[in-house]
Order: C-alpha cells, then sequence, then structure tokens
C-alpha cells in the first residue's frame, strides 16, 4: 500500500519529468517560440512552484516533528522534576521501604528519559550533567535512607535535611541545563 511519501515521491519525479519534456521542447526544438512569460513553459516559475511545494510538504513537516519530540522530552523532564519533589517529602517520617520504592521510580524515569533524549541524538549519552543529575538523585537516596540520620523520633535532622534540599536545587539546575541542551539541537 502506497503511504503519503511514496506519493509525493512519485509526484516528485512525474513533475521533474514533464519540467524536463519541457526545457527540453523549448530549447531544441525548430519552431520559433515567443519569448514571453508563460507559465507552463517557463522553468523558473515551474521550479519555484516546485520547490515551495518542497519545502511546505517535507521541510516544515520534519521541523514539526522535531519540535513536537523535544516538546515531549521536555515535558518528560519537567515531570521527573514534579515527581522528585512529590515523591521525597524531606520532613517525613522515616520509611526506608517507601524511600526506597521512590528512589528506585525516579531513578528508572531518569534514566529512560536520558535515554530517549539521546538515542533522538538531542543530548550526548556521555553528558557530564547526565552523570550528575544521577550522582546527585543517588547523594540524596543515602541521605534519607540510613538510619543515622534520623532522630529519636524518625524524624531527618536538619543537617541531612538541608543536605537533601540543596541536593534537590542541583538536580533543578541540572535540568534546566538538559533543557537547555535539547532545545539547542
Amino acid at each position: 500500500m502506497l503511504n503519503k511519501q511514496h506519493i509525493n515521491n512519485v509526484l516528485f519525479v512525474l513533475f521533474f519529468t514533464v519540467l524536463g519534456f519541457f526545457i527540453g521542447i523549448y530549447n531544441y526544438t525548430p519552431f520559433e517560440f515567443q519569448k514571453t512569460v508563460n507559465i507552463v513553459i517557463n522553468p523558473s516559475i515551474l521550479i519555484t512552484v516546485l520547490l515551495t511545494y518542497y519545502v511546505a510538504r517535507t521541510l516544515f513537516k520534519l521541523n514539526e516533528k522535531e519540535k513536537q519530540e523535544k516538546s515531549l522530552l521536555i515535558s518528560y523532564f519537567q515531570d521527573f522534576q514534579k515527581q522528585l519533589n512529590k515523591r521525597i517529602v524531606i520532613n517525613s517520617n522515616f520509611d526506608n521501604s517507601a524511600i526506597a520504592s521512590n528512589f528506585k521510580f525516579l531513578r528508572m524515569k531518569l534514566h529512560s528519559s536520558i535515554k530517549l533524549a539521546s538515542e533522538r541524538k538531542f543530548i550526548d549519552s556521555s553528558n557530564e550533567i547526565n552523570k550528575k543529575l544521577e550522582d546527585m538523585l543517588t547523594d540524596i537516596w543515602e541521605l534519607l535512607s540510613d538510619d543515622a540520620h534520623y532522630n529519636n523520633e524518625k524524624k531527618l535532622i536538619a543537617e541531612y535535611k538541608s543536605g537533601a534540599e540543596n541536593k534537590m536545587i542541583c538536580i533543578d539546575e541540572l535540568i534546566f541545563n538538559i533543557i537547555i541542551e535539547i532545545n539547542k539541537q
């Protein structure tokens, strides 16, 4: 079954074949033609129309597709930020299994977003920002999952709470830098 791309390619070839035929008749016929602008024979008008059609149908569509992919990837990273802030409640009571579950989800979400962005060549997979993001997430997990960082009432000690909050701010900055990298491409 023919799809739109095949139909466009066939029309493209057919148009150039007809164009070549008219140029050949115009240049190599023994008959005398008037040298006036004729919409059917003048090759510059035909080529202009063809290029306009090509740009409108093909290049704009590719550009729009890339914009949509970038927008979707950016929304993935922004959703990761929201999930990080929503799932990691720093002033909550200590629950090691909940912390482990939340961080497993967040690491998988971050890894998936980075993988998608690098597969589409919007960021480099060996980018330093990616490594820092994963390290910061691990640092927060270590701060929140260590029993020694909680007081007798199972509340996070202020020093460690402040450290985790600072690392979350750093993660926000790194995600901002990734979004800038995506938009540069």
